[in-house]
């Protein structure tokens, strides 16, 4: 089985939608997305506020292949964007009921990946994380991980933080790192950049700001040639 992309740089871009209910706003995020800056092989969407009754025409607006979470208007949803220049072959999906993951098993130019999208509970639940342990063993066969999105919680309060009086979500953070471990992938942000305080989510009166939104990744895609982006509309930052 062939463990080389064709591409020289395999793109992932996770992206915080804040609502794209509206149909203006989605196609004008889509025509974002595509423009030549963006040009990514997968895009991760989170809080969509996609409903399943509007999937086919979210569908013909996008263009090309996309898989769905959807929820309600106006809370929650994710769903994974191929673009056509990416050669996938979907084999397996997991969906949850109230749009906070799915999963996918694929192949991309003809290698195995789980690639698995994200929007954390915004309260300390740790259950959903133990919960996506279970499924993604359930699903793994040897395929490399990606797993992002908003976690809705942070690795070091020192370096992931401003103003945050304290950890936020401690129980639903130590199961995280139980998923890291169980399933061997590793934080590629920090790895990259020990010493850089990047945030993805900014509050204001009183001004707080957080790391949130990472990807997890399998130890072997470190020496592939694969980048991993955040993208809070409209700017963007590299994770």
């Amino acid at each position: 089985m062939p463990e080389t992309l064709k591409e020289s740089f395999f793109k992932v871009l996770t992206v915080n939608c804040q609502g794209l209910g509206d149909s203006k706003k989605r196609k004008d995020v889509f025509m974002y997305l595509k423009a030549k800056h963006y040009t990514s092989n997968i895009y991760f969407l989170k809080d969509t506020h996609f409903t399943k009754q509007d999937e086919n025409v979210i569908k013909s607006q996008w263009g090309s292949k996309i898989l769905f979470s959807s929820f309600k208007p106006n809370s929650r949803g994710v769903a994974i964007l191929v673009n056509d220049n990416c050669e996938f072959e979907l084999f397996n999906m997991k969906q949850d009921e109230g749009g906070n993951y799915i999963i996918l098993d694929v192949k991309i130019e003809d290698i195995p990946f789980l690639l698995i999208n994200i929007y954390g509970p915004n309260n300390d639940t740790p259950i959903f994380f133990s919960t996506l342990i279970s499924l993604i063993v359930d699903m793994y066969s040897s395929q490399h991980i990606i797993l992002g999105g908003d976690f809705n919680l942070i690795f070091d309060k020192d370096m992931d933080s401003m103003n945050y009086k304290h950890l936020n979500n401690p129980k639903a953070r130590l199961e995280l790192f139980k998923l890291m471990d169980t399933l061997n992938v590793v934080e590629i942000f920090r790895i990259n950049n020990p010493h850089l305080k990047r945030y993805t989510c900014r509050e204001k009166n009183p001004l707080k700001q957080a790391r949130l939104d990472f990807f997890l990744i399998s130890e072997s895609l470190q020496t592939m040639p694969v980048s991993y982006t955040h993208l809070t509309l409209p700017t963007i930052c590299s994770v």
